[in-house]
């Protein structure tokens, strides 16, 4: 009796690691609903310019280690690996229960979710440095020949177009859009108020459609 139920826990725990690529994509993406609704709501919240991938700004200020760290204030890299394996590692949802597919491919939705939110957010914060860039480039300089000389009104059209075909681009997500409203457009008039001698002396500002007054 022994020797036979040893026999089948041996079976079982054969089947299992020979299958383990399965298993493990299946548990881990399916826990992965335990944690995604917060990191998307605490990601879309959070500002594109500091770190993005530690506790303070997805769950709490405590640092990892801490006895009052949050268990999955790391999701960050978690979502990467898990948006990574889904993409390449080939899975047969027929192997797994009704319950289980509907799990994992809800799992696989808002992990998708998050990834196009990631994106946004890496395009975001490089946009802002490089609006943050040329303000110190026209900081550094103090007359309209100068400016002229430092690519003057080159860049700040560039970005005041990239900026306006982001906004079209995402007319039919009015949360996403008003996430980049918000993180570029203080930005934008932030640069605009470095190049007001320069600006009156074209015929056109770069900034003619933007809002100076708005913050």
């Amino acid at each position: 009796m022994a020797l036979a139920s040893w026999k089948k826990l041996l079976s079982e725990q054969v089947a299992y690691f020979k299958n383990w690529k399965f298993n493990f994509q299946k548990t881990r993406v399916i826990g992965a609903l335990n944690s995604i609704d917060e990191a998307l709501e605490r990601y879309s919240k959070s500002t594109v310019l500091p770190r993005i991938n530690r506790g303070e700004t997805f769950y709490i200020e405590k640092a990892r280690g801490d006895d009052m760290a949050h268990p999955h204030a790391l999701f960050y890299e978690e979502a990467l690996f898990l948006n990574h394996i889904i993409k390449r590692w080939k899975f047969d949802t027929s192997k797994l229960s009704k319950f289980e597919q509907e799990d994992y491919n809800r799992a696989v939705e808002k992990l998708q979710e998050w990834e196009k939110l990631n994106n946004l957010m890496t395009e975001l914060k490089h946009f802002v440095k490089e609006i943050k860039q040329v303000i110190g480039i026209r900081r550094a300089v103090h007359s309209t020949e100068q400016s002229i000389k430092m690519g003057y009104p080159l860049f700040e059209e560039s970005i005041v177009n990239r900026y306006k075909k982001l906004l079209e681009e995402l007319e039919e997500f009015p949360e996403w859009k008003q996430k980049v409203i918000n993180e570029v457009e203080p930005n934008i008039n932030l640069l605009a108020d470095q190049t007001n001698e320069a600006s009156e002396e074209l015929e056109e500002s770069p900034f003619k459609e933007m809002d100076q007054h708005k913050y």
